[in-house]
């Protein structure tokens, strides 16, 4: 916490998101260390290109 809000306002908190798919020699990293913070009264947005990630991340936090 950096001290400019409390805990009660941080509704998401994400640290080092890595998201792998396939197996053995086949992975593919898909999103490697992404880390947020969205408190209440924030809007974030996910910007990239096609196939960046972004719905991906989305995902794995839902």
């Amino acid at each position: 916490m950096d001290g400019s809000g409390s805990l009660n306002d941080q509704l998401v908190d994400v640290a080092g998101l890595n998201i792998t798919c396939g197996y053995d020699r086949r992975k593919l990293h898909v999103v490697e260390s992404v880390s947020f913070q969205i408190r209440r009264g924030q809007m974030l947005a996910l910007v990239g290109e096609s196939g960046s990630g972004k719905t991906t991340i989305g995902y794995a936090i839902t």
